[in-house]
């Protein structure tokens, strides 16, 4: 069919288990996109950077600023690195699907894309998962979307 010459791959998050509440973004094959969070015990920034290949999301890096609850290397999952006061791990190149992020008051996970910081609990109930996938669209649903939201 020839609207299938015509797509667009968009980042798309939703509530878990619902079809509203969803918010699409156009990505281009490698484009980056970085999910920042408070982290809850020593309450300084988290910076994780995903990517995106072949209609999946991959995990590049994680940069923070202190070895809290759950940061550090882990064995055989990229390489260690400090720069500037900034503890960073890179080459992780980890496939994450499904991606479900649970979201806070206290983390206030917020999304960076194309120069954009988008905060998460404006636009979703903070009690409820949310789902992170690529989906490809034709160029009308895509519109659709764009004018109703839905």
């Amino acid at each position: 069919m020839l609207l299938n010459l015509f797509t667009i791959d968009v980042l798309k998050i939703n509530e878990v288990n619902t079809v509203s509440s969803a918010m699409i973004l156009p990505l281009k094959e490698g484009e980056e996109f970085t999910i920042v969070y408070t982290h809850s015990v020593d309450l300084l920034p988290v910076y994780e950077i995903f990517y995106i290949d072949k209609g999946s999301i991959y995990l590049k890096e994680t940069h923070f600023y202190n070895f809290g609850a759950g940061m550090g290397l882990l064995e055989g999952r990229g390489e260690y690195k400090e720069e500037d006061g900034i503890l960073k791990i890179t080459n992780i190149n980890e496939r994450i699907e499904p991606f479900i992020l649970r979201t806070g008051p206290v983390a206030r996970h917020r999304l960076l894309y194309r120069d954009r910081e988008i905060s998460f609990i404006a636009h979703f109930d903070h009690h409820k998962p949310l789902e992170l996938k690529v989906e490809t669209y034709n160029i009308i649903k895509y519109a659709f979307y764009r004018i109703t939201g839905s």
